[in-house]
């Protein structure tokens, strides 16, 4: 079978003058007389051997030969035809997934459900270890990683980092996911900060969250094994991202109309209205 693979043609051999331990798919002391190897092509590439045999020693003729190669271009249809089907059931169940995803962002109304209700989003799609949501905040120039899922980036949650050499920085510069295949080319590339080291990552993706006309952050997603973000996944991770982006912004503008709504202007104090609300809160816990 070896033979085959290397030199790619047809092999027929009689009286086969090795055991049965010689072919693969055998594990006993199988009689063998007789072998026909014939390489087996996709679109001009070599996929698969088609494996013939039998006790007597008469080798194949040329028409079972024909035939086996006439087999073997039926069984690549009958696969193709397969992996069309199963690709159709895992697109569907896929896009089901998404609109899962996107229900839970819908219920999202605070900064911390926007947070909790992404991560759920996006775990039910593709299998990620890492995940981090950043904002960028444009004023001062920094990112502030809003929340964290994973042992390299949860650590990292709540801090302020200057991105301004990363890959995050400049998928939010083109509006457009990076790195393009969703595998870092070099491990040392700075994907968030210096001080996080994706080098052990076999996949990662940076998807700039749109908010309008302009990036207001960012979604990191990483994995060990390589291969994760698919065509496919990209494509619902940044419908995702969409949503996420709308969802974040809600969020921060509400939590800005609570903190206006509950903190003085001047002293940035808590204001009387809030003061004695909570003031009175915690006079009937003390009562009770």
């Amino acid at each position: 079978i070896g033979n085959v693979v290397r030199n790619q043609v047809v092999i027929n051999m009689a009286p086969f003058p090795f055991g049965a331990g010689a072919l693969s798919y055998y594990t006993g002391t199988q009689p063998v007389g007789s072998f026909l190897g014939v390489p087996v092509f996709e679109q001009g590439r070599l996929t698969g051997v088609l494996c013939c045999d039998r006790e007597t020693p008469e080798p194949f003729s040329e028409a079972y030969v024909q035939l086996a190669r006439k087999g073997a271009a039926q069984m690549l249809r009958t696969v193709a035809t397969e992996r069309l089907f199963v690709q159709m059931a895992r697109s569907k169940f896929e896009q089901e997934k998404l609109y899962q995803a996107l229900s839970y962002m819908n219920h999202a109304l605070d900064l911390d459900s926007v947070v909790k209700a992404a991560f759920s989003a996006v775990t039910s799609i593709c299998p990620v270890e890492e995940t981090a949501i950043v904002h960028w905040e444009q004023s001062d120039e920094k990112a502030v990683i809003l929340g964290a899922h994973g042992e390299l980036l949860a650590p990292y949650a709540g801090k302020p980092l200057d991105v301004s050499r990363s890959l995050l920085k400049l998928a939010m510069d083109n509006r457009h996911f990076l790195p393009v295949n969703g595998e870092l080319h070099n491990p040392r590339q700075v994907v968030i900060h210096e001080s996080i080291s994706f080098a052990e990552m076999g996949s990662v993706l940076v998807q700039p969250l749109i908010e309008g006309d302009r990036a207001i952050g960012a979604m990191v997603f990483a994995a060990h094994e390589r291969g994760v973000f698919t065509p496919q996944r990209r494509d619902m991770l940044g419908a995702l991202s969409s949503q996420i982006a709308i969802g974040l912004q809600k969020a921060l503008m509400y939590r800005r109309m609570e903190e206006m709504a509950t903190t003085d202007g001047l002293t940035g104090l808590t204001n009387h209205r809030t003061f004695q609300e909570r003031f009175a809160e915690m006079l009937a816990r003390a009562e009770r």
